[in-house]
């Protein structure tokens, strides 16, 4: 009897605790084949999740609507009808052609060498430069050519130059051709020809003669003394625009390296209007005559046989 007492307490606390459970479980009775055979024993669970609610958001605030306000309310209701002026009288200057405040020089430049090497004995070379003369006005230069060298000891170049010139109130381009040689006899001696012609030689002042570029053709005998110095002689004819005229010139050319970099100095026209002054005034001091009554001796004549008159020199 007690045996059957305990069994029945177990039982009522199992079920118990399934009831106190959020998960319930529920047994379909298990009917035997004989008595149902159409029906298969299949249990059935179902879980119960819990209900999750979403906190709401106490800060959150719809944006306004944009609005926008002229002020139309603002604006006055009368115009006036007569406008005030305010004039202050101020004086034109006109900007100097030339400002010497700066540096006159910062914008020069001058760049050259090898542009593309076609070939081991073929390249294309370029140039150019920009020079700023204070008082005269500013060249610009460029140039493009091919320079070969078909055997060991000759090297040959042929191409085309350009020129903007800017003189004062002046402005004109030039364009050119040139070509030049130079075979080496020894590696200290050289053999050099070159000859340049422009299509538009004007003259433009006795300040730029010096500074125009003008068709001229010569040769020079170079020998290299070390590294450092070299010197060139030699001698070449230019067309001077100023008298229309060939004039000969020699050329005394050295050259030095400074700082690695090769710099030449053609004195070859100093030296020849030193020479020819030397000459001239000889001629006039044997030549001279007194004008009676009139003071000194004076060749009017020699007047008009300086260089300056003549045009003077390229260089």
């Amino acid at each position: 009897m007690r045996a059957w007492i305990f069994a029945a307490c177990l039982a009522a606390g199992a079920l118990g605790g399934f009831a106190q459970s959020d998960t319930t479980f529920r047994f379909q009775p298990i009917v035997p084949m004989s008595i149902a055979p159409k029906i298969i024993p299949s249990p059935q669970i179902s879980i119960i999740t819990p209900n999750i609610v979403a906190p709401k958001l106490n800060n959150y605030t719809p944006p306004e609507p944009l609005k926008l306000d002229y002020k139309f309310s603002q604006l006055s209701d009368s115009l006036k009808s007569t406008p005030e002026l305010s004039v202050k009288p101020q004086v034109y200057r006109a900007a100097s052609e030339f400002d010497f405040r700066g540096n006159p020089f910062n914008r020069n430049w001058s760049a050259g060498g090898e542009v593309v090497r076609i070939d081991q004995n073929l390249s294309l070379i370029g140039s150019g430069s920009y020079t700023a003369y204070p008082a005269l006005g500013n060249i610009g230069t460029g140039s493009l050519g091919l320079q070969a060298t078909p055997i060991d000891r000759l090297t040959l170049g042929v191409g085309a130059n350009v020129v903007k010139y800017h003189m004062g109130r002046s402005a004109w381009n030039d364009f050119g051709l040139y070509v030049n040689g130079s075979y080496q006899l020894t590696d200290a001696l050289s053999v050099n020809a070159f000859g340049q012609y422009y299509f538009d030689q004007r003259y433009h002042s006795v300040g730029g003669m010096g500074l125009m570029q003008n068709a001229v053709y010569g040769g020079t005998l170079g020998y290299k003394f070390s590294d450092s110095f070299s010197l060139a002689v030699g001698a070449q004819r230019y067309y001077d625009a100023y008298t229309h005229t060939w004039r000969t010139v020699p050329i005394v050319a050295p050259t030095f390296k400074i700082f690695g970099a090769p710099l030449t100095v053609d004195v070859g026209g100093l030296i020849y209007n030193i020479v020819e002054a030397l000459i001239y005034n000889s001629r006039d001091s044997h030549s001279g005559y007194a004008m009676p009554s009139r003071g000194p001796s004076v060749n009017p004549a020699s007047q008009f046989k300086s260089r300056r008159a003549q045009g003077g020199d390229i260089r």
